[in-house]
């Protein structure tokens, strides 16, 4: 249920989407307001994926229900991050543009620093929690 409100939220950017990656600037051209637009719609619905994430496994929690622990959130937060700093980077440097979200190869290692250096679950570290 709350996974169809975030896209709710971002999908009416999608012409942008296509006119963003465009080859030829006919379509669309891609300046400074484009890639804020293009690249900030991906972060807002990557936080908002967090969000969504961490309110679903609070809800498993207070249900009493077999839940993953914190490091669940981990990826979506290490996601957010990279989409953050690919915004600001490409708005200081517009003439690389796109090309910053080649950052987002680095969710999985980003997630596991994450993972180690703090996210972990309460009552167990890391694992399933028991009920």
């Amino acid at each position: 249920m709350f996974r169809r409100h975030n896209a709710v939220l971002t999908a009416p950017h999608s012409p942008y989407r296509y006119a963003a990656v465009s080859i030829t600037e006919s379509a669309m051209p891609t300046d400074r307001v484009m890639i804020a637009l293009y690249i900030g719609t991906l972060a807002l619905s990557s936080w908002l994926l967090l969000g969504l994430t961490g309110l679903e496994l609070q809800a498993r929690r207070r249900a009493r229900l077999v839940t993953p622990d914190r490091t669940l959130l981990a990826a979506p937060l290490a996601m957010s991050l990279l989409f953050s700093l690919a915004l600001v980077l490409a708005e200081v440097a517009p003439s690389v543009s796109y090309f910053f979200l080649f950052l987002m190869v680095l969710t999985g290692p980003l997630r596991r620093l994450i993972i180690r250096f703090g996210l972990r679950d309460r009552e167990t570290g890391v694992g399933m929690v028991g009920q």
